[in-house]
C-alpha cells in the first residue's frame, strides 16, 4: 500500500502540473507571464511538514516545462529546490498581479480564500478548498479527478492482492494459505 500512495503521488503532481501546462499553453487565453503561485508547501494542512510535499514537485516539474513557479505557505518559510532556496511569498492584494495561475496545493485555514477568489485571475483548486468563494469562470476543480484516479489504483492492488490469495482481516494482512 506505501508503493501504491507513493504512485498516486507521483502521478497526481505530474497530472495536476500536465493541467496548469495545457491550460497555459493554449492560445486563445493569451497569457504573457509564465508564472504560478502555489499555496502551501506542506504536505497536508496547518502544518509545516514538507515531507513527500507535493508543491516542490510541482515547482520543479513546472520549472522544466518552462515556468515560473513560486509559494506562499504561512507554515513554511523556505524550501530547497535543486539546491537553490525558495522563499515563501506574503499573501496580499498586490502579490496576485504577478501570476497568470494560482494553485492551492495544500488548505491551510489560514488562507484568506475571499480574497484568493477576489484577486486570482485563475484558480486551480487541487484541495477543495472553500469553493463557495470561488467564480465559476475562472475556478478549476482538480481535486475529484484525484480522488477517480486514487480510487481506481486502489481497486487495481486490491483486483492484484485477490489474485495473489492475499486478504485484509480485522487490521491484518494473512496469507490464505495459512488459514
Amino acid at each position: 500500500f506505501i508503493k501504491t500512495s507513493g504512485l498516486v503521488n507521483r502521478k497526481i503532481t505530474k497530472w495536476i502540473t500536465n493541467k496548469l501546462v495545457t491550460f497555459l499553453r493554449r492560445s486563445e487565453l493569451k497569457i504573457s507571464r509564465k508564472k504560478v503561485l502555489i499555496l502551501g508547501a506542506s504536505y497536508k494542512a496547518d502544518i509545516d511538514d514538507i515531507r513527500e510535499s507535493p508543491t516542490i514537485k510541482i515547482i520543479k516539474q513546472l520549472k522544466n516545462a518552462g515556468y515560473d513557479a513560486e509559494y506562499s505557505d504561512p507554515y513554511v518559510k523556505e524550501i530547497n529546490i535543486d539546491g537553490k532556496i525558495k522563499k515563501s511569498i506574503t499573501l496580499n492584494d498586490k502579490c496576485f498581479k504577478k501570476y497568470s495561475v494560482v494553485l492551492i496545493a495544500t488548505d491551510h485555514s489560514i488562507f484568506d480564500y475571499k480574497m484568493i477568489a477576489r484577486k486570482s485571475k485563475y484558480l486551480f483548486d487541487a484541495r477543495n478548498s472553500k469553493s463557495r468563494y470561488f467564480k465559476k469562470e475562472n475556478y478549476f476543480k482538480v481535486w475529484s479527478k484525484f480522488y477517480i484516479f486514487l480510487l481506481i489504483l486502489i481497486i487495481k492492488k486490491v483486483k492484484f492482492a485477490k489474485r495473489i490469495k492475499f486478504n485484509y482481516i480485522n487490521g491484518f494482512i494473512s496469507n490464505e494459505s495459512n488459514n
